[in-house]
């Protein structure tokens, strides 16, 4: 086997020069039996490389997933290449289910970040090519919750994310962030890959991954003990490491390495615990689509039950309902179904909503949450609200002012055709939930209840951008300021 790498990865060289000579050494120093441990399965274990767009950096993508891709068919492994630029969800999707190992290399798309709000249709997953033959610069994210709904891992697979911003704790820059904010990332990255069964998640933002291979095959390490192998790169630092409990999926740990220096750009996600060997044994994914592997692990804890529900009377029977958002472990969206007088009158994804009874009078009213899993939430607790069949009057008279002008908007290019935009929050002479409307050159592209917004338009170019506040009486303000914005089309 050793004579027919070298002859494979000799002519590897002499046509595109992708395995430089460390890597040759990490294959070669890798190869079965290096350390007296060989893997024995009936049927091969199966890998799957995955290399995204990456800008200037996809070429020495590609040329580690390729490292990659040789190293584990060494081992004898049934390796799917899903390259760059044919990486697309429709490709991952082909190759992916019932795989043993999957590693992924590409642009990563993490939370907490500059690029609100938090959401997990495009964060924490992978950076994709739209189409077969894309550019290097045309990236389309599939995020955690893609993978939730389309993926089944192996038992026992192992994941590993090289060379992404976020997944090991540290963002885009140079810029160290806490350890909540590092423990937050790695957490959310990990989340989506361990609900469909992967028992380990290693996260190196720098490096190389290859080492995490090699022990697999040739020692009957830990998880752990993997994770603290010392070498002279992507290797076991000791200056601070920390376990932390996992928040998005309970009973598993974070364990983060960070670098003196450098910052968090080590991490491993999952069970500890797992060995080598015991994941050398778990069922092969074979050359299918996954066959008899168990589906992932059913989410069964419901969202956080929605608080401060309040009712206002708008007249003409309208009455304006508002809670506070809830949360949910899965990070995917949330709904809320909304009750008067004990039946379902109407379901949202807002946290506010206005009821029109068709007939005046005082109604009962509760809320509660439903995530994308189906689990719901307890009752908010119930508030009656009048609907009065003509005017208000009174204390209760109608609501004709409008809040004020949202002030300060500014607009500034986030690269990746990204426009973020912020403003100071308006007020209004009633108590209520304020909502903004977000306008790109004349057309309302959005409405939001925070003070900014991440606008990503199809194209590149300079737009123009302007925002309004309405109450919860319908009531407008006047437009803010019209200010420009530039989206990238790559990297800033």
């Amino acid at each position: 086997m050793r004579q027919a790498l070298a002859i494979a990865l000799a002519h590897l060289s002499r046509r595109a020069a992708l395995v430089p000579a460390l890597a040759l050494a990490v294959l070669f120093s890798a190869l079965p039996g290096a350390t007296g441990v060989t893997h024995a399965a009936a049927a091969p274990l199966k890998a799957v490389i995955i290399v995204g767009p990456t800008h200037d950096l996809t070429a020495s993508n590609l040329q580690s997933g390729e490292t990659l891709a040789l190293l584990a068919e060494s081992y004898g492994m049934d390796v799917r290449r899903v390259f760059h630029p044919k990486a697309t969800w429709a490709n991952v999707l082909a190759n992916i289910q019932g795989a043993n190992l999957v590693a992924y290399l590409g642009h990563g798309n993490g939370w907490p970040s500059p690029y609100g709000p938090f959401q997990e249709k495009t964060k924490n997953g992978f950076g994709l090519n739209p189409y077969e033959g894309a550019g290097k610069n045309t990236v389309e994210y599939y995020g955690a919750n893609k993978i939730r709904n389309n993926v089944v891992l192996a038992p026992k697979a192992i994941v590993l994310l090289n060379h992404l911003c976020y997944s090991a704790g540290n963002g885009e820059g140079d810029d160290i962030p806490t350890w909540s904010i590092a423990h937050q990332r790695v957490d959310n990255f990990a989340a989506g890959f361990l609900y469909v069964g992967a028992k380990a998640v290693f996260a190196y933002r720098s490096g190389s991954v290859a080492t995490v291979i090699n022990q697999l095959f040739t020692t009957d390490k830990t998880i752990e003990g993997i994770f603290k192998t010392t070498e002279s790169w992507s290797g076991w630092n000791g200056t601070d490491p920390r376990k932390l409990d996992s928040a998005r999926m309970p009973g598993n740990v974070n364990f983060l390495d960070p670098h003196a220096t450098k910052g968090f750009e080590r991490a491993v996600s999952g069970d500890l615990d797992l060995t080598a060997d015991s994941w050398r044994s778990s069922p092969a994914g074979g050359s299918g689509s996954g066959g008899s592997v168990a589906p992932p692990t059913a989410d069964t804890t419901p969202p956080s039950v929605p608080q401060d529900l309040s009712g206002t009377p708008l007249g003409y029977r309208r009455i304006s309902l508002v809670w506070q958002p809830s949360t949910d472990n899965s990070g995917g969206e949330i709904k809320y179904q909304i009750f008067r007088n004990g039946t379902k009158i109407a379901a949202t994804t807002n946290a506010f909503f206005t009821d029109r009874p068709a007939y005046a009078g005082t109604y009962k009213y509760k809320v509660r949450a439903k995530d994308v899993a189906g689990n719901k939430s307890a009752f908010s607790t119930v508030v009656s609200a009048q609907a009065i069949k003509g005017e208000l009057t009174g204390a209760l008279a109608p609501d004709t002012t409008s809040p004020s002008v949202p002030q300060g908007l500014t607009a500034e290019s986030l690269g990746y055709r990204r426009v973020g935009l912020s403003w100071q929050p308006s007020s209004d002479d009633r108590p209520g939930t304020i909502r903004y409307r977000v306008f790109r050159n004349g057309v309302r592209i959005a409405t939001v209840t925070t003070a900014s917004f991440t606008d990503r338009p199809d194209l590149a170019g300079t737009y123009k951008y302007k925002v309004r506040a309405v109450d919860v009486a319908g009531n407008k303000s006047d437009f803010s300021v019209v200010v420009q914005g530039a989206a990238v089309k790559g990297p800033l």
